[in-house]
């Protein structure tokens, strides 16, 4: 079982790489922060942890994590993990791609996966909620289109 410190890092890591590759590396910094401070609302732990913009420094490390964090359960990081999934992939909107929860599951370990599906992240079936979604959406529009006698 992976630590807090640990799961964050890698999947906060994924989001930020993902993101900067879709938008710039300036907007994802802030889109993170304001994600950060929206979810921090109903977790409040997440103020234990601190993005640095490392745009204008030569430092490739940009979450600082306080050890305290060691000290939450990981039932609530997880928890606040997938609300920041869920709203970076809204707030990325068609810039997320169709695919953005199988990228971060394969940018993460093995382990760090394996924990958060102990605690009710699956990556996988975030995928498939989300492609049954743009389903639905099509259905809606084709079938809206449709005119019976």
């Amino acid at each position: 079982m992976e630590k807090n410190s640990t799961m964050v890092t890698e999947i906060l890591n994924a989001i930020y790489k993902i993101s900067k590759r879709k938008t710039t590396e300036g907007y994802t910094y802030i889109l993170m922060n304001s994600i950060k401070e929206e979810v921090q609302q109903k977790y409040p732990f997440l103020n234990k942890i601190i993005f640095k913009d490392i745009r204008f420094i030569e430092e490739n490390n940009f979450i600082v994590i306080d050890q305290n964090l060691e000290n939450v359960s990981k039932k609530q990081v997880c928890y606040a993990l997938r609300d920041v999934l869920k709203i970076m992939n809204e707030s990325l909107g068609k810039d997320a791609g169709p695919f953005f929860y199988k990228e971060i599951s394969v940018k993460i370990s093995d382990a760090v996966n394996e924990t958060i599906q102990k605690y009710g992240i699956d990556l996988q079936v975030m995928q498939l909620e989300q492609e049954l979604q743009e389903l639905e959406k099509r259905i809606m529009k084709t079938t809206k289109n449709i005119h019976l006698p």
